[in-house]
């Protein structure tokens, strides 16, 4: 099934028979059917279809093989894949050039109705070919036309060299025996110019068939070009210079995604059972901003023993006679008085000595006595 929708071209202005051009997932099943006038027709022509959000841009070149039988300005273009991909309203353009000069239509819209697709259910329909895959299928198709022509020219000169020679020597016998040989020698220069066509034919359908095909991409906005490269062997090449397409636009920012969940944190924490007591075990609850809760349990450890001392030296272990004195100084006193019994020479005093002044006195309570006035009790003796 194959619909076609006539659009008229006359110069820039635009006219559709049908404003309907398909369904989403459709692929070259519905063709635009371009009518031009004869502003276009020297030159080179090309359709750009968008898909329904303005994007995603597929050029179709308008070749030969799209032309409508019996017409040079009539072309069956297909609606390909990509802008049939969205429902809404697909564009078009149609483009021409030639020497310097471009001519542009106005946009032609169609509408793209939904319909649901699974992909599971059959193959896809194969992306558009580029620009120059089109053009490469274009010239190997002009050049299957060309070795055709050129055989079929080789046959047609053939047959006519030989029905002009068959007529000479026909002509050449009515008339006599000698005017037969001589049509007999005709006939055999004939023959040598027939065959050295032959040569001449064979050696162009050779070169046609070695004709080569090189591609070049250039800068957006350049023009196409095709240039002939012949070499020293005398091999030809065709060059074909195509324009890089234009950059499409950036698209608009996208939406602004949904406010995340409200997150959760801890309210607080309580001791909910437990007194802190040593060598028992409390409980504590943590609350959350969103209401759940949660426990965890703590042991307290039991006390350890009090240590002994306030951390100086007892007088019980360094003074355990109650001399209540200068240990640095009674020590030296004791190693004096031992090297005075080993007969040492230097003054003994009583202070060298430890002992007590020449002249001193005592009281009854430095010696332990009663005092010199005192009386007693009956019970004390």
């Amino acid at each position: 099934m194959t619909d076609n929708i006539t659009v008229t071209l006359a110069g820039s202005r635009m006219n559709l028979s049908s404003a309907f051009g398909g369904v989403t997932g459709e692929a070259n099943a519905t063709r635009i059917r371009l009518v031009f006038d004869e502003s276009w027709e020297q030159l080179t022509k090309k359709v750009t279809f968008f898909d329904a959000a303005g994007e995603n841009p597929v050029v179709r070149t308008l070749t030969t093989d799209l032309l409508e039988a019996g017409s040079t300005l009539i072309y069956l273009c297909p609606i390909p894949p990509e802008p049939l991909a969205l429902a809404g309203e697909m564009s078009f353009v149609v483009d021409g050039w030639t020497d310097g000069v471009r001519a542009r239509s106005l946009e032609g819209t169609l509408n793209v109705g939904y319909a649901p697709q699974d992909d599971t259910a059959g193959v896809s329909a194969n992306p558009t070919p580029t620009q120059a895959e089109q053009l490469q299928a274009e010239i190997d198709a002009i050049k299957t036309d060309i070795v055709a022509a050129a055989s079929a020219v080789d046959a047609k000169e053939a047959a006519k060299t030989a029905q002009a020679g068959a007529e000479v020597a026909r002509a050449a016998a009515e008339q006599s025996a000698q005017a037969a040989a001589a049509s007999a020698s005709t006939a055999a220069t004939f023959s040598s110019v027939a065959a050295g066509s032959a040569d001449e034919a064979e050696q162009a359908k050779q070169a046609i068939l070695s004709l080569g095909v090189q591609g070049v991409t250039l800068d957006a906005g350049g023009m196409v070009s095709v240039e002939k490269i012949v070499a020293v062997d005398e091999s030809v090449t065709l060059k074909f210079s195509i324009p890089r397409g234009d950059k499409g636009d950036t698209g608009e920012t996208g939406v602004t995604g949904a406010t995340g969940p409200q997150g959760v944190s801890i309210v607080s924490v309580i001791r909910t059972s437990g007194t802190g007591a040593p060598g028992s075990t409390d409980t504590y609850t943590i609350t959350l901003s969103n209401g759940q809760t949660s426990t965890f349990q703590v042991y307290n450890g039991a006390d350890g023993a009090d240590g002994e001392g306030v951390g100086d030296m007892l007088s019980s272990v360094y003074d355990p006679q109650g001399k209540a004195q200068d240990v640095f100084a009674y020590a030296a006193q004791k190693t004096h008085a031992a090297e005075h019994a080993a007969g040492g020479s230097d003054p003994v005093t009583p202070e060298s000595i430890g002992a007590a002044e020449a002249g001193h006195t005592h009281t009854p309570a430095s010696i332990g006595a009663a005092a010199a006035s005192h009386s007693h009790a009956a019970t004390d003796i």
